[in-house]
């Protein structure tokens, strides 16, 4: 999650009010749903249009399962809990860098 509010690619758009793109995150890569379609992120208290999100069909579920399942037989598994521990702290530190960015990314 941090990758997608914090790291993810910006659309790519002539017009500079055009809503940002906030694609999928799977397997170490961004991309978007396998038919290319998208759905608008609308923040209800303005009704205006946030962003816009992947419409990912079942094929984009089963390439995610498969890249989690892929991870969890990797090296992940045989991570000692302390480890394990250190590694939730960096991205626990990397949430709060982009804590003032969150809010204003998904409110604004």
């Amino acid at each position: 999650m941090v990758l997608m509010l914090c790291g993810a690619p910006e659309a790519k758009s002539g017009d500079a009010a055009a809503p940002k793109l906030y694609p999928n995150y799977i397997n170490g890569a961004f991309l978007p749903a396998s038919d290319g379609t998208t759905l608008e992120v609308i923040n209800p208290a303005t009704a205006q249009v946030n962003g816009l999100i992947p419409r990912s069909k079942s094929e984009d579920v089963e390439q995610a399962v498969a890249a989690a399942k892929a991870a969890f037989e990797g090296p992940w598994r045989k991570t000692s809990y302390i480890e394990r521990a250190a590694m939730l702290d960096k991205i626990a530190d990397a949430i709060e860098v982009c804590g003032r960015i969150l809010p204003q990314r998904c409110t604004s």
